[in-house]
């Protein structure tokens, strides 16, 4: 059809051709007379294509009088584009239903079924779907594959999921404007955001002569990835429903054949509504968002059509409802949802636009969630200077290392001027009580007062940028407290949330204050951390002074910390790139298990260092007496090497004690043998394979060439001992014969087994009939010439090794660099965490560092450790995780914090059982459970700056009882 009007230019078929899908065609009219003359119509023009257009139906019977019964649906209940339609009240409907699987058939790809059963393509089920899709979204944390059987917990709680929701039957109305041109229609949508979705709803708001209607035209939801999660905050997320909304408007303004003539879009957060208009200092991200939702208003505003924003209230946002979700039988009875907010049928010139009297400035204080209850107007700018009074500090904040203990001390100091003005005159004492802002000696008063001193103690001593302050909404309350004011006062939530005290950035307090969000919330992360220090305080720059603190705490670092960073990779050693040395001088070993007939042979790896070659021996077990034979086997057929380097095997029971003077600590016939041999023992550090890279990687090509040949051959099942050896030589044959460079492709080339064997053929060739004849030597210039042949060849063969081989080795060498390694460098005397693979992380012994072992290029590679239990153990620097706190690699401070030598903390449940009693005269010391300290100095300044015109207090005692009373 599309071709036909394109090709003979009718506009019938043109017109036809839009409202076809598919089979199916959907025509409108005003009238009857109108419908009977657009469905002969389209008949007549289908049928001059030869197509039968047939089944029709209509909401009017009077439409299909006059045509053939053979050419009806009698049929009430009809489908629109998948969705019901009842003819008799011509509303669209859908039945909450989801498919039924068994229960031990449930994979995630029958949840993802189940859940996707349910067809709604204009979103007006939306509220219904966001749970789904989160339970959905849940099970790849699990990480369940498609065709994994969920659990017994999550099938339990998908069938309640689906149970709460199925059986609803919802209903709209299918006509939502008429096309007249005296109808003036609006496109309104609205947007939201929680912290795990975000949505969209749009309505059209159709006002005509007499009346005004407002119904759902599309709803869409998304949900918050899971990547990176935690950087998503609440504004921004925010964000991306306007975005969703943006996108939403520009699709109906393509799709919808009506005339628009007005646009508005409502949020309810202030913070991502001021950004449209003072764009913030943020990301990419944010700034690629507004630009779209800017250029989608221009676009509007040139099709002559006006585009605006306003705020809403949070309980007046229909589209809250799709990012939290409800039931069936919620969303049925639901008008928020089905036609909007009551003001919708108000004159669009009553809803306001937003307007922001203030930027909001994600970095000038971090993510401050805004979400106001109520549409308030945003905080103007105040041109007060805030001033503050000196404050005589009572208690040095930077001697304590625990705000508890800080605030409990202060208590104790509040109590004794309380318990000192028992003394004196009333009125003396209600003023000592307002200098103190004591309203009364209830435990709850007494910390507010505490807390609010310890602030105003730390304003005094902090330099603060007054003006850029006000800037950012924070003035001085009443109290002499700076506070962040915000627009939460009608959102429920406690007076210090909604107006936090401010804390000067990088302050001692401020790093109290963290530490105690970080133990309360059991000392979780950065998140947690940060919401529970913003219920009563805020800073600038919050998440990363938190970041920063988090990065010092002792416990996290036990469950979270890094290693030390282990030095990079230096020049390779001179045992392993010397030249003209004789092969098998400077060896490694290593000893590797065979499986041969369901039993475990013992094979003893020797390798040469320098030109690669291998020997290997069998035997019986990894004790230190077979362990010897191998090596006097090997000596006798290969020389005595005059090094040795191995790992801390089990079998040699030697660790680093075999270096040097130390044999005599070995068995007599182990220590016996390396003294009259004279060779020297080599061990690498304990737990750290990489440093014998060397012969653990020959160690994996044996193990391969032998369990590749023998996986599938039946000669092998039954392999016996003489059998065994015989097929091990023949590796080592193989592993010898191998490549190792060669000038090119013509040239011979440089093999392992030339340095002992030139161009020896190491298989024997079974398939050959006649022996090859070789020339004998019957003279002793032919005795002469042959070696000089031999002489040539080796001095060749170290001529390749060097110029190619090395230069290999050379090219195909890595730096690789471990992310999950620290930054700091290890010094005697840390604390560190001793890694185990073999334990769980939370059993994991601690130690400190005795002793730093550098290697031969100066670098420090591992170090001897002392464990709790006074062992000494040498260790790689990347298993121990340093548990200090340390300013820097250069500067590191080990000593512990201060503990003040004034009043010691006291518990919370032991507040209640203060008395303050007064002791004339007394020994100048207050008393309590646990310590005894004087304060006499310490009383006198205090007292006279709060009361300058009294004469000197006496000397002051106070008492802990069983029993409070009252001051």
């Amino acid at each position: 059809m599309a071709k036909i009007a394109l090709g003979q230019q009718q506009p019938d078929f043109a017109a036809l051709a839009k409202l076809c899908y598919v089979d199916n065609t959907y025509i409108g009219c005003r009238t009857v007379a109108e419908g009977i003359a657009k469905a002969k119509l389209a008949k007549s023009l289908f049928a001059t294509i030869d197509m039968n257009l047939r089944q029709f139906c209509c909401n009017n019977m009077d439409i299909l009088k006059d045509f053939a019964s053979q050419d009806l649906d009698p049929s009430p209940d009809q489908k629109l584009l998948g969705l019901r339609w009842d003819l008799l009240t011509d509303c669209l409907w859908w039945v909450i239903k989801f498919k039924d699987y068994p229960l031990h058939r449930i994979t995630k790809r029958v949840a993802a079924r189940i859940l996707s059963s349910l067809y709604d393509p204009t979103g007006f089920l939306s509220p219904v779907l966001v749970r789904p899709k989160l339970f959905l979204q849940q099970l790849w944390h699990f990480q369940y594959k498609w065709n994994d059987l969920l659990n017994s917990a999550h099938q339990a709680e998908l069938l309640e999921l689906t149970a709460a929701l199925q059986g609803e039957i919802i209903r709209v109305p299918r006509i939502v404007a008429t096309r007249s041109e005296r109808e003036h229609v609006s496109l309104i949508l609205f947007s939201d955001a929680s912290s795990k979705a975000y949505a969209t709803v749009a309505y059209l708001r159709v006002q005509s002569e007499d009346q005004v209607s407002v119904h759902q035209i599309k709803a869409n939801f998304k949900l918050v990835p899971l990547k990176d999660m935690e950087k998503f905050t609440i504004p921004k997320v925010e964000l991306l429903g306007l975005y969703l909304s943006a996108k939403l408007a520009r699709y109906l303004h393509a799709k919808l054949d009506l005339p628009i003539r007005h646009i508005s879009f409502f949020g309810d957060n202030t913070a991502t509504l001021s950004w449209l208009q003072r764009p913030p200092k943020e990301g990419v991200f944010v700034k690629n968002r507004i630009q779209f939702i800017q250029q989608t208003a221009q676009f509007f505003s040139e099709q002559q059509i006006p585009c605006l924003f306003h705020y809403v209230a949070t309980q007046s946002n229909p589209a809250d409802r799709a990012t939290r979700g409800c039931s069936g039988a919620e969303l049925a009875t639901d008008l928020l949802w089905a036609v909007g907010p009551e003001f919708l049928h108000d004159p669009p010139t009553s809803w306001s636009p937003f307007v922001a009297s203030e930027p909001c400035e994600p970095d000038a204080l971090e993510d401050v969630p805004v979400s106001p209850g109520s549409p308030a107007p945003c905080v103007v700018n105040s041109a007060q200077i805030l001033t503050y009074e000196p404050v005589v500090p009572m208690i040095e904040s930077a001697r304590f290392s625990s705000y508890e203990k800080l605030l409990n001390t202060m208590i104790m100091v509040l109590l004794a001027f309380l318990g000192f003005g028992r003394a004196l005159p009333p009125d003396t004492l209600d003023r000592i009580r307002r200098k103190l802002r004591l309203k009364s000696a209830d435990p709850q008063d007494l910390r507010a007062a505490a807390s609010e001193w310890l602030v105003l103690q730390h304003y005094d001593r902090a330099s603060l940028d007054l003006v850029k302050l006000q800037q950012k909404g924070i003035s001085k309350d009443p109290d002499g407290l700076l506070r962040l004011h915000t627009r939460l006062g009608y959102s429920g939530l406690p007076a210090s949330t909604v107006s936090p005290i401010f804390i000067v950035p990088q302050s001692h307090l401020l790093t109290l204050l963290i530490e105690n969000a970080h133990k309360a919330v059991l000392h979780c992360g950065v998140k947690d951390t940060l919401a529970e220090f913003r219920r009563a305080h805020t800073t600038v720059g919050a998440r990363r002074a938190i970041e920063f603190v988090l990065r010092h705490c002792t416990l996290c670092k036990l469950f979270n910390g890094r290693p030390y960073r282990y030095p990079g990779l230096n020049h390779l050693p001179h045992d392993r790139v010397a030249m003209h040395i004789r092969p098998f001088d400077q060896v490694g070993l290593d000893n590797f298990f065979l499986t041969v007939a369901h039993q475990q042979k013992v094979v003893l790896l020797i390798t040469c260092a320098i030109t690669r070659l291998i020997h290997l021996e069998v035997c019986d077990d990894l004790s230190a007496f077979e362990f010897i034979r191998g090596l006097k086997r090997f000596c006798a057929r290969r020389g005595v090497p005059s090094k040795i380097m191995a790992d801390n095997g089990s079998n040699f029971r030697l660790g680093s004690r075999v270096i040097g003077p130390c044999r005599k600590d070995f068995t007599d016939e182990v220590g016996l043998f390396l003294e009259r041999q004279g060779i020297n023992f080599v061990f690498i550090s304990p737990l750290s394979p990489w440093r014998g890279g060397f012969w653990e990687r020959l160690n994996k090509v044996v193990k391969s060439i032998f369990y590749k040949n023998t996986a599938r051959a039946k000669a092998f099942e039954r392999m016996d001992h003489p059998t065994f050896v015989t097929f091990l030589t023949e590796i080592e044959g193989i592993v010898n014969s191998r490549p190792l460079a060669g000038k090119s492709d013509f040239d011979t080339i440089l093999r392992p087994i030339d340095f002992i064997s030139p161009k020896a053929v190491l298989l024997l060739n079974l398939d050959c009939q006649e022996p090859s004849w070789q020339p004998s030597l019957t003279s002793s210039e032919q005795v002469r010439q042959l070696f000089h042949l031999y002489d040539q060849f080796f001095r060749d063969c170290w001529s390749t090794f060097q110029v190619d081989y090395l230069l290999n080795l050379r090219d195909y060498h890595r730096q690789v660099q471990i992310n999950t390694q620290g930054r700091l460098h290890p010094v005697i005397g840390d604390i560190v965490y001793i890694i185990d693979a073999d334990k769980p992380r939370r059993n994991w012994s601690m130690g400190i560092i005795e002793q730093l072992l550098p290697s031969a290029d100066a670098q420090i590679r591992s170090a001897i450790v002392k464990n709790t239990k006074n062992h000494l153990l040498e260790r790689p620097i990347n298993q121990l995780i340093p548990l200090e706190i340390c300013d820097s690699d250069e500067e590191r401070s080990r000593s512990p914090l201060p503990v003040s030598t004034g009043i010691l903390s006291i518990s919370r449940n032991r507040l209640a059982q203060l008395e303050v009693q007064c002791a004339l005269p007394g020994n100048g010391h207050i008393e309590t459970v646990n310590t005894t300290v004087s304060v006499r100095e310490k009383f006198k300044n205090v007292y006279a700056s709060l009361l300058p015109d009294m004469p000197q207090p006496s000397n002051i005692c106070v008492y802990a009882s069983v029993q409070p009373k009252p001051p």
